[in-house]
């Protein structure tokens, strides 16, 4: 019998969740930006605020935490 997923260490919003979800898949700041109708430098702001909670330098680290911690597939 496996045990309950442990939750992450940290919380992410469902607009991070969205942001994170596009960057995972390759899309730009600029691209995930024209998806979720708001500007490429709020994209940015998202993305900062990800990898600071998340305790990661770059984008590629948070994708990669994501994934290993079931937040993303």
């Amino acid at each position: 019998m496996q045990s309950p997923a442990k939750p992450p260490p940290f919380r992410l919003t469902l607009r991070e969740m969205e942001v994170l979800t596009l960057v995972a898949t390759g899309c730009s700041n600029v691209e995930a930006a024209e998806q979720l109708t708001i500007r490429a430098e709020t994209v940015k702001t998202y993305m900062r605020s990800i990898m600071r909670k998340m305790g990661v330098r770059n984008r590629t680290a948070a994708v990669h935490t994501a994934r290993q911690i079931g937040l993303l597939d």
